[in-house]
């Protein structure tokens, strides 16, 4: 049995082409425009990135040694629970299953119809829920046929992702030849968006930092199907490490490759930078291809999540939280069918009825405190319970977990302070909700069998 499990587990490499779709999608097509708007200059745009990039590796550190210590399926679910308590864990799953996990599918579904609308005529002619819908569906297909099976697609649409984001890099730094030196502003033309002072600058990164991290959401998702991983006590934490770093490389080459084509002021102020970045590097002919590409980006951001998403189902059910039949898995595919299809049906409703804006700004901000609690539950065991099994320790232990608590917490207050009135109250509804849901729900639950 053993062996056979194993066979059927996915390796590290698949794990960490798993991170990196997980986090390389549209993102980082968007948010540099936001990032540049904050900030005083391409220095300080630069090390909003790299400053971006070194928290969330303080993150994947921290979400390793979870991992490791609780192998199961489920993720921040499970940390939660065994780490905070069951209420707190409810509450994770009780946002995941509502909004997180099929929400977020919708809203990249209609993302990827609409940029294959613009690449490709014929598909301009549908409505746009025919290709968004159609692709919720044929992923959730593919993915209910087996854990594997959905990694090795991912590999390949990551391969194609990367492929065309090498090309554009390549095109940016070899064929523009001299354009670098007229496009990159002096430190007369960077005051247009910003003074270029120290306070102006240390604000701007602050205030950059959150759009930053946005583009690198995503990382902690394959930690949901850790059961499904060879080893999972090795694989996941070099999964994670080794893609978010590949990721941060390839974020601050395409960041500097921005600022090489465009220069600063229009990297800060034109929306479109990025399809003008391909223009400008590939021809006129690059923008039906860029749309395409965004597309296909958008469909491994999408299977990435209809992969993974579905065990939080599982785990919610598995400790008495969800139905049972959502916790059954194929016996020879290990696919939680039963989980991939309520997640398809939730993303179809979401796509049709729901307003997905506010929805998806509510979860990743009740997530967000919901992360700053179970961290701070990690250094809280490390600290109170010495004997604490703790199969991987991250370098400079126990620092790390502190540090990015540490980091967590400020950023939170800081996006607490300048969030609208309207997101704080869904935010409250959303707390308040879980928690008076919790005891009937876990009832019902039981009754339901």
């Amino acid at each position: 049995m053993s062996s056979q499990g194993k066979s059927r587990g996915i390796g590290v490499g698949d794990a960490t082409l798993l991170v990196i779709g997980s986090v390389v999608g549209v993102g980082i097509f968007f948010t540099p425009q936001e990032v540049a708007a904050q900030v005083d200059g391409p220095g300080t745009y630069m090390l909003t990135w790299a400053l971006a990039g070194l928290i969330t590796l303080l993150g994947c550190f921290t979400v390793a040694e979870l991992a490791a210590m609780y192998p199961r399926a489920g993720g921040g679910y499970v940390y939660l629970l065994e780490l905070v308590g069951p209420r707190w864990a409810f509450l994770f799953g009780w946002t995941g299953v509502l909004v997180g996990t099929t929400a977020g599918i919708a809203v990249v579904g209609g993302f990827f119809a609409r940029q294959l609308a613009g690449a490709l005529p014929a598909v301009a002619s549908l409505p746009e829920s025919v290709p968004a819908l159609g692709l919720i569906w044929f992923l959730a297909l593919l993915c209910a046929s087996g854990v594997k099976l959905g990694a090795r697609f991912q590999a390949v649409c990551i391969s194609f992702k990367l492929g065309a984001i090498l090309v554009l890099l390549g095109a940016g730094w070899m064929l523009i030849g001299g354009l670098a030196e007229a496009a990159l502003p002096t430190a007369k033309a960077a005051t247009v968006v910003g003074q270029p002072t120290a306070d102006a600058g240390l604000a701007g990164i602050a205030r950059g930092l959150l759009p930053a991290f946005f583009a690198y959401f995503g990382w902690s998702n394959i930690s949901t199907i850790t059961s499904e991983l060879e080893s999972p006590q090795r694989t996941l934490p070099r999964a994670i490490v080794a893609g978010v770093v590949l990721v941060i490389a390839l974020y601050l080459a395409l960041g500097a490759t921005y600022l090489r084509v465009l220069g600063f002021e229009t990297l800060a102020t034109n929306p479109g930078f990025a399809a003008e970045t391909a223009r400008r590097a590939l021809g006129s002919a690059a923008g039906g291809v860029f749309q395409l590409g965004l597309a296909f980006s958008a469909l491994g951001v999408m299977l990435a999540g209809i992969l993974v998403s579905p065990w939080l189902y599982v785990a919610m059910a598995r400790s008495g939280d969800f139905f049972t039949s959502l916790g059954w898995t194929h016996p020879r595919t290990r696919a939680p069918i039963p989980a991939t299809t309520v997640q398809a049906l939730g993303a179809t409703a979401w796509y049709l009825h729901g307003d997905t804006s506010l929805a998806i700004d509510t979860v990743s901000y009740v997530t967000w405190i919901l992360d700053v609690v179970m961290v701070g539950g990690l250094v809280w065991a490390i600290r109170s319970r010495p004997n604490l099994e703790r199969p991987y320790r991250s370098p400079l232990d126990p620092w790390i977990p502190r540090l990015y608590l540490g980091v967590s917490a400020v950023l939170l207050v800081v996006v607490t302070l300048t969030s609208s009135r309207e997101l704080l109250m869904a935010a409250g509804a959303m707390f308040a909700s879980g928690f008076a849901i919790y005891t009937p729900w876990r009832r019902w639950v039981v009754r339901s069998g």
